[in-house]
């Protein structure tokens, strides 16, 4: 282990790499599909949400934004997705215990 980076990761293929890093990362990690559903959310997420991820899957995740924040949200995720642009915006998610803000790139 010259390197410093265990076998084991050097085994794996870049997409199963990046399936480790984000399962086992503490960030809120999603993923989204060519048609702008969410397909996938990693377990800090759902963690947070209190949710499984068939609940969150496509739109589900939509419940879970304040009402106040929804418009802005999906009019700058939507440009930003349709321009293939990096984006950032914050947001109020439901959580188990309230809202929490988040920062969204």
């Amino acid at each position: 282990m010259e390197s410093g980076i265990s076998p084991i990761l050097t085994s794996l293929s870049n997409s199963d790499l990046g399936l480790v890093i984000a399962k086992s990362s503490s960030v809120l990690l999603w993923v989204s599909n060519t048609n702008k559903e969410c397909v996938y959310f990693n377990e800090a997420w759902l963690n947070y949400r209190g949710r499984t991820l068939e609940q969150e899957y496509g739109n589900g995740w939509l419940e879970g934004v304040h009402h106040d924040d929804m418009e802005r949200c999906m009019n700058i995720y939507t440009t930003a997705f349709d321009a293939r642009e990096s984006f950032s915006m914050d947001y109020r998610i439901l959580i188990a215990d309230g809202f929490l803000w988040v920062d969204a790139r």
